[in-house]
């Protein structure tokens, strides 16, 4: 029986591997190639991304200068002090009118009662 160096198989099993790491490698690489994004995919979503980013910063801001001029609990206290004393003002008022016009109407009745006699 020959023995594995004289016959040149081990030159062969050698040659058989290395085509097999070869393919195998050949194809992890195109296997990779296709996990990962192409750059001009990755370019526009960065971009898309970027975009974005900049909108909600922007909306971000409009809330922001629409929340500072939102009245302060200060200044709401202050008109509903305000609006109470005009409600009470104009009760005042709305009762010396009528007394005004109470008065009015009898100083009406009376000069009419003077005009029929």
């Amino acid at each position: 029986m020959a023995e594995w160096s004289d016959s040149g198989w081990w030159q062969v099993g050698i040659t058989g591997f290395g085509a097999v790491v070869a393919a195998l490698s050949a194809w992890g690489s195109w296997t990779l190639r296709h996990s990962f994004v192409p750059r001009d995919e990755f370019d526009a979503s960065v971009q898309k991304s970027e975009d974005r980013d900049v909108q909600i910063q922007t909306r971000i801001t409009e809330l922001e200068t629409q929340i500072k001029h939102l009245p302060t609990s200060e200044s709401l206290d202050i008109v509903r002090n305000q609006t109470t004393r005009l409600c009470a003002e104009t009760e005042g008022l709305r009762r010396m009118m009528e007394s005004v016009d109470q008065r009015l109407g009898l100083l009406y009745e009376h000069l009419l009662s003077k005009e029929t006699r």
